[in-house]
């Protein structure tokens, strides 16, 4: 904070912006007992931003947005799958935010993608951004907890994850129709899995791999045959070798057990 105004300060003289906003905002301020704010320090920001990525452009919220309002640090990630593109016709983008990977995938030729995300206002920017790369006849969001999205689309794992198994067949075939839509029953070729962080402290940890595991057990559920699943975790304290684990008891789970291979490893952008 003691730097703020100094950096302002050399922004102005060295790149000379119309506007610049500030995210005092992360979780560890409140921890440390900061002041949490975020706010326009020069100019006036009238959201949302367009941004390009990979030849795909995105709208974002600066100022309300999650963090940044982008996540920069999947634009490999993205690139990687966007090269799979015509292999993965169908897409299932969960925690999709306002489409980072959906929308480039529909951009690069996959057929029908599903966006889900809890937040409104992150799924209206994600319809925003297929629109602007003219793929909204393929790209569709579902707001839903993506917990709920799975349970009521492929019903409750065997005896693990929590959920309830006393659910009638009419009233989970009636969860499937309000929560997702009438079609949401099929496989996808690629389901994407990017969670938010689960806890920053150390003892979050089990916890965050215990959700990990039942998160990637309904995900692999939605994958046709010879699918792909891609998993990634920004929750700090779990590291590659942790998330690997959680991934591999999950596929061993009852109502799942499928064999798979690791394809690819990556880390943030640089």
């Amino acid at each position: 904070d003691a730097l703020l105004w100094p950096l302002v300060d050399a922004l102005e003289e060295v790149l000379k912006p119309k506007v610049v906003v500030v995210r005092q905002d992360a979780p560890g301020r409140r921890r440390e007992r900061a002041v949490v704010q975020k706010e326009v320090l020069r100019g006036q920001y009238h959201g949302p931003t367009e941004l390009r990525e990979n030849g795909v452009t995105f709208a974002v919220d600066l100022l309300n947005g999650q963090k940044t309002g982008w996540y920069f640090d999947h634009r490999d990630h993205r690139a990687r799958l966007a090269a799979l593109a015509p292999q993965v016709p169908r897409v299932l983008d969960l925690y999709s935010y306002v489409g980072g990977f959906g929308v480039t995938l529909a951009h690069y030729g996959a057929e029908e993608v599903v966006c889900v995300d809890s937040s409104e206002a992150a799924l209206e920017l994600c319809e925003r951004a297929a629109a602007m790369n003219s793929v909204g006849s393929r790209v569709r969001t579902v707001r839903a907890d993506v917990l709920e999205f799975l349970g009521a689309t492929v019903g409750p794992p065997q005896g693990r994850g929590g959920f309830e198994d006393d659910q009638s067949t009419e009233d989970q075939e009636e969860e499937v129709s309000r929560v997702a839509g009438p079609d949401v029953g099929s496989e996808f070729d690629l389901v994407i899995v990017d969670p938010p962080n689960l806890g920053s402290d150390r003892t979050h940890a089990p916890k965050a791999i215990r959700f990990y595991e039942r998160l990637v057990h309904s995900a692999a559920r939605r994958c046709a045959k010879g699918g792909l699943l891609f998993v990634a975790s920004c929750t700090h304290h779990v590291g590659e070798p942790e998330l690997a684990g959680a991934v591999a008891r999950a596929l061993r789970w009852p109502g799942c057990e499928r064999e798979a291979r690791v394809v690819s490893c990556g880390t943030q952008a640089a």
